[in-house]
Parts: C-alpha cells; sequence; structure tokens
C-alpha cells in the first residue's frame, strides 16, 4: 500500500514538472506591456459621509489613449457598501 501511493506520488511529481517545462517564455514575446498608453491617472475617495450608513468607494482612474486622445477609462476601486444601503455603487463618466 505505502509502495503503491510513493510510486503514484512520484508519478504525479513527475508530470506536474515535465507539464511545465514547456510555458517557460525567454525570448519575452508574450510579455504583458505595464501602464501602457496611460494619459491621466486620478485619485479618488467617496464616501457617505452625510447619511448614517458606511458606504466608501476609492481607487484610481486610469485613461488610456494614443497621442492624447482618450480612448479608454479603467477603474481600479476598493468598494464597501452598508448592510442597508439598497442603492449601492454608481460610476457615472460623461461622453464629453
Amino acid at each position: 500500500m505505502v509502495k503503491r501511493f510513493a510510486i503514484t506520488l512520484i508519478l504525479i511529481c513527475l508530470l506536474i514538472a515535465l507539464s511545465s517545462c514547456g510555458n517557460s517564455n525567454s525570448t519575452g514575446e508574450n510579455a504583458t506591456t505595464v501602464n501602457e498608453n496611460i494619459i491621466e491617472s486620478r485619485g479618488f475617495s467617496v464616501n457617505s459621509d452625510s447619511t448614517e450608513m458606511n458606504t466608501l468607494a476609492k481607487g484610481t482612474v486610469f485613461i488610456k489613449g494614443t497621442e492624447g486622445i482618450p480612448e479608454q477609462v479603467q477603474i481600479i476601486a476598493w468598494i464597501e457598501i452598508d448592510s442597508n444601503d439598497w442603492g449601492g455603487v454608481n460610476f457615472y463618466i460623461p461622453d464629453n
């Protein structure tokens, strides 16, 4: 029983090791470019201090585009919604 378990464990380890060998990419062809075409970034923090609820949203807005022309908005946010807040959090981005 122990011998069979040991052989199975060794085979599983070998399969994992062999399957990960083909995933290395030393040429960098599929490397992800970070912060590409970011025109502007702004932090924000909004909370519900005017009410008795504890809802908040804070984060950063990244505006991306080429040649200074906005093409895409990416919002990275931390959102906490009070259990009594039935409205939640909405993000409105105007066209202009």
